[in-house]
């Protein structure tokens, strides 16, 4: 046995994930935390932020499908109005599920990164220290800073973006859940450094955690997929750059393909106008950073076992694993304790 695997065996870390089901039963993931250069630095973090008095557990989950989309249109008819009796502006609301198409679902985003650029000018004014806007306090930005209305727009992202999932994805296809599990309340979290990089992933893998992207906006991986070309000109572009306790955990099926993902960046690439082109560092992969940052694997432990008992079959069976994702995924209803064991 090489030196660097003696190591690693000597020094196994995990992360456990409880949650609970709609039914109030428990449901608990335990991961094998990979030692790669993040490792430590994310456990150290994530140890800090949890001996806060003042935090707490964030869960955004990602478990629903097409069948959904009534609920999902509901969802965010709420948040848009609850938005738009404080906004200056006036956001759309649907009338029918029909009117949700990817085109939509991009304008609210670029709405949502538009209003973080305006509330960030707003800090970096100082202008809600000691309430000193003069204004209508009843039209955003009002006199002082309104939490739930800021809240209200964090809540429309995430919900774009599980609409988008959930449009992907049916009955009869392989259903495309995951989620994010992150420390509150946010801080802006610790640098990447240059190392790092060696751990991006494209081909994310039913069962792997991975670093939360913990960036507001689009990166150029969510932009190609999207299609969403008007944040280049825009320069609406935000790279990761810094790291929290957010991870994201992954229970959709990865590509058997060899280099999928890059060939599909690569023909998006192709495909748009030469002045778009020269918007896209296609020469500096360093600066494209295409992916996520993995962090680890799931344990088949009997948290599975007891829902199908044949270990090798968890490896293999792409059947078993959309029928746990339907049977026991789509029931969770909240996070309840994370720990690490080192």
């Amino acid at each position: 046995m090489l030196e660097y695997e003696k190591l690693h065996n000597e020094r196994r870390k995990y992360i456990k994930y409880h949650f609970q089901l709609i039914d109030k039963r428990p449901l608990v993931l335990t991961y094998e935390l990979q030692p790669n250069s993040l490792r430590e630095r994310w456990i150290s973090h994530f140890n800090e932020r949890n001996s806060e008095p003042d935090s707490y557990l964030n869960l955004k989950l990602d478990n629903k499908t097409a069948k959904d989309i009534t609920f999902l249109m509901n969802k965010l008819n709420s948040i848009v109005e609850e938005i738009n009796s404080f906004y200056d502006r006036q956001l759309p609301l649907f009338t029918n599920v029909k009117e949700i198409d990817r085109n939509i679902l991009n304008y609210l985003h670029e709405q949502f990164e538009e209003y973080g650029e305006r509330h960030q000018q707003i800090v970096v004014d100082q202008r809600y220290h000691e309430n000193l806007i003069e204004g209508n306090p009843d039209v955003w930005p009002g006199t002082k800073f309104n939490k739930d209305f800021h809240e209200a727009w964090m809540s429309l992202n995430e919900w774009i973006h599980i609409t988008e999932s959930a449009m992907l994805t049916t009955e009869e296809s392989f259903p495309h859940f995951s989620c994010l599990v992150h420390t509150y309340p946010p801080v802006p979290g610790e640098p990447l450094v240059e190392m790092d990089k060696l751990f991006l992933e494209t081909n994310f893998k039913w069962g792997r955690i991975y670093l939360g992207y913990n960036t507001l906006g689009k990166d150029y991986s969510h932009t190609c997929q999207d299609n969403d070309v008007r944040v280049l000109p825009n320069d609406q572009i935000k790279v990761q750059t810094l790291f929290s306790t957010e991870m994201w955990l992954n229970f959709s099926l990865g590509s058997e393909l060899d280099r999928h993902y890059e060939l599909r960046f690569y023909l998006w690439y192709n495909s748009l106008e030469p002045e778009m082109k020269k918007l896209v560092p296609i020469d500096d992969l360093n600066t494209l950073a295409l992916g996520r940052y993995y962090m680890g694997n799931i344990l088949i432990n009997e948290t599975f076992l007891n829902f199908h008992p044949v270990t090798k079959d968890w490896y293999t069976n792409e059947e078993l694993k959309k029928k746990w994702n339907h049977e026991v995924f789509s029931q969770i209803e909240k996070v309840v304790k994370v720990e690490v064991i080192e």
